[in-house]
């Protein structure tokens, strides 16, 4: 890996985007019997590290020295996530906050509550040991007709986690990727109402902005959610106003 290393960073700085392909020619030029695993290595180690981004399948591009997105998972989350995962060991969970999302949107948001995502089985339970410890928590499905009085008090909504959603372990936890929360946004969630239209597309585009995102990884949860039309349209404006 190191041989190709200094190569492989040439063609990252040289290039906004550039192919697999192009990538292995130009070693290949120069390391002659370079492997394609050990090129495509190198890359996975980069991106990895946040200095390059996977746009999808067999494409990059340079990150501008874009953050890796992180989410943090303050005190009161924490033990709400630690008590699911110890009653409902064989359910894959995350949690995260609405309030994460402030920093990044034009208006100030008027609700403040924790989203815990469960698979489909574990919905009822995940309430049930919730109430025990909330001010409120409530399915999804009837997140609407909860009093927006109500909604101002720290809560907890919880959703169906869909499989193989963009998720990280931080802090002993699972939390969302940024790719999950991006494409979340597009959908008609009820926890996630009160955010959409054009306080969503500030969001997202101030995520985009910041952060370095893995449009192919948010593709392949987009099409699971049936949004894989959105994120490719964001993904066409984001390219032409970053060329």
């Amino acid at each position: 890996m190191k041989v190709i290393s200094p190569y492989i960073r040439t063609i990252v700085e040289n290039n906004d985007t550039f192919t697999l392909d192009e990538a292995l020619r130009y070693v290949r030029q120069r390391v002659p019997d370079a492997s394609a695993s050990t090129v495509i290595s190198n890359l996975h180690y980069l991106a990895e590290k946040g200095e390059l981004q996977r746009v999808r399948r067999g494409v990059y591009a340079k990150t501008n020295h874009k953050k890796k997105f992180s989410l943090v998972p303050e005190k009161s989350l924490l033990k709400k996530a630690k008590i699911i995962a110890k009653k409902l060991p064989y359910t894959t969970y995350c949690v995260w906050n609405v309030a994460i999302l402030q920093n990044y949107a034009r208006h100030q948001f008027a609700s403040n509550y924790d989203i815990i995502e469960v698979e489909k089985e574990a919905l009822d339970a995940a309430v049930e040991i919730l109430s025990d410890i909330d001010s409120w928590s409530i399915q999804e499905k009837t997140f609407r007709s909860l009093p927006s009085a109500l909604t101002a008090k720290r809560g907890t909504v919880v959703k169906r986690l869909l499989h193989e959603a963009p998720l990280e372990m931080r802090d002993g936890v699972w939390v969302p990727k940024l790719e999950k929360i991006v494409v979340d946004l597009l959908c008609d969630s009820p926890a996630l109402a009160f955010i959409q239209g054009a306080e969503a597309t500030t969001i997202i585009a101030n995520l985009l902005n910041i952060y370095t995102f893995n449009w192919s990884k948010a593709s392949r949860y987009a099409s699971r959610r049936g949004k894989k039309e959105e994120i490719e349209k964001i993904y066409s404006n984001y390219r032409q106003n970053n060329q």
